[in-house]
C-alpha cells in the first residue's frame, strides 16, 4: 500500500486510489515482505517497459537552432509558438546578431531569422528543428 507520495516539495499522505503517480515521484510504501517484493518487481517491469517502449533517450540537451525563412512555425510569440506545449521543449534564450543571448519572454515575437537556444530530449529537438527550418519531421 502506498502510504505517501513525495512530489518535489509536496508530501501527499494517505493518497486515495484516484491519485496519479508521476515520473520523479518518491513513494513510501508499507506492507509485508512478500507484498513489498511484488510491488518492487511490478514497478521495475512497468518502468522498464515505458522507457524501452518509446525509443527516446530522455536525457536533456541544450541545442542552438537557427530558424529559417521557410519556417512554418514563425513568426509568432514565444507563448504561441508551441515550443513547450507541442514540441515539449523549453526555450532558454534568443541569440542576437552580436552573439548575446537574451532571455525569452512569453510576449517576445520570434522571427524566422532568430537563433534559438532550446532544452529538450533529442527526439523532440529534432522535430522542433525541422519545424523551425520548414522541413518535414525527421
Amino acid at each position: 500500500m502506498v502510504a505517501a507520495i513525495i512530489r518535489q516539495d509536496i508530501r501527499i499522505n494517505a493518497p486515495d486510489g484516484h491519485m496519479s503517480i508521476f515520473p520523479g515521484d518518491e513513494l513510501e510504501v508499507i506492507g509485508d515482505d512478500t507484498s513489498l517484493e511484488t510491488f518492487a518487481q511490478r514497478m521495475t517491469i512497468e518502468v522498464e517497459y515505458l522507457i524501452e517502449d518509446d525509443g527516446c533517450d530522455h536525457s536533456l540537451l541544450l541545442r542552438r537552432i537557427e530558424a529559417r525563412p521557410t519556417s512554418t512555425l514563425l513568426p509568432c510569440t514565444v507563448a504561441e509558438s508551441g515550443i513547450r506545449d507541442v514540441h515539449r521543449c523549453m526555450l532558454v534564450g534568443v541569440e542576437d546578431a552580436s552573439g548575446s543571448v537574451e532571455l525569452a519572454e512569453a510576449s517576445r515575437v520570434l522571427q524566422p531569422t532568430d537563433i534559438l537556444w532550446v532544452v529538450g530530449e533529442e527526439c523532440h529537438l529534432r522535430a522542433l528543428e525541422a519545424s523551425l527550418k520548414g522541413t518535414e519531421n525527421p
